[in-house]
């Protein structure tokens, strides 16, 4: 399954606390402001929407929302379900008290469960927008590829520098067999990534870009573009796995072996077997 990273769930669970805290939840914070925030982006010339008149802030301090995301972070997933459940309780027509609730399910990576919740939040308020690109991995990994495109679409212009985004659009034209419409887009992740400093990023979409290439036959630079990327992230032992690989195919069999013992290290240490095949 790829790994979305994936979409760098800290960071949007950073974003969630930003925008669920009433005193700051209409702040647009763009990536060129700070490059560990991610929040939607008001188009130039244009003021921020402001929220429907339903919604109301919620979690003024932001104290619940704190403790909601160490729980989730502490994979504790069912005291932080009661927290996000007693918000939408308090806050029924608030798109952000259903994106909390709906992380609870995410980040465990129950996506039925996720799925009709970041549904609700985005019908609640189209000006809260990461919820959309949630929906958009729920979809994704459900399946549901035409309806993931969608989403991810729709967050697009509201973000259009953020890495992730044109890495999820790469994958669905990758997995569709669009290798042109791929590269562009794992191409444009890479250069935003590089941009903004965001090394793992990087590696990632450079080692989705190498898929590309060796579906394309172009070995060598699909060598070079997973070199890269284990150097960005000494912790991607998938790309790891996938340099062995490539280095067979172009008969360096003592480099492939190397790269495929320091997959073999890495990935114990990140995901030990204890005993049973994967």
């Amino acid at each position: 399954m790829p790994i979305a990273s994936r979409y760098s769930l800290v960071l949007h669970l950073l974003v969630a606390i930003l925008v669920a805290n009433g005193a700051i939840a209409q702040e647009k914070i763009s990536p060129s402001q700070d490059k560990r925030d991610q929040t939607e982006q008001t188009p130039s010339g244009q003021s921020p929407p402001k929220p429907g008149d339903s919604e109301k802030p919620i979690d003024p301090d932001g104290s619940v929302i704190r403790q909601c995301v160490q729980l989730i972070g502490q994979r504790q997933f069912e005291q932080a379900r009661t927290l996000a459940q007693r918000l939408v309780r308090d806050y029924p027509r608030s798109s952000r008290a259903y994106l909390m609730l709906a992380l609870t399910y995410h980040k465990e990576r129950k996506y039925e469960q996720a799925e009709p919740l970041l549904k609700k939040a985005v019908d609640l308020d189209a000006t809260h927008h990461p919820p959309k690109m949630f929906l958009g991995w729920c979809r994704y990994y459900l399946g549901k590829q035409d309806e993931a495109e969608e989403a991810f679409k729709a967050y697009l212009p509201t973000n259009p520098d953020y890495p992730d985004i044109h890495f999820a659009l790469g994958l669905i034209a990758y997995e569709r067999d669009q290798l042109e419409e791929a590269l562009k887009r794992f191409d444009k992740a890479v250069e935003l990534a590089h941009d903004q400093r965001r090394n793992a990023d990087e590696a990632k979409s450079r080692a989705r870009r190498a898929d590309v290439l060796i579906r394309q036959n172009k070995l060598e630079q699909a060598r070079d573009e997973l070199i890269t990327a284990v150097r960005l992230n000494p912790q991607l032992y998938g790309a790891m796995f996938k340099l062995s690989r490539v280095f067979y195919r172009l008969g360096d069999v003592e480099s492939a072996r190397k790269a495929k013992q320091m997959h073999d290290t890495v990935r114990e240490k990140r995901r030990p077997t204890r005993g049973h095949p994967e």
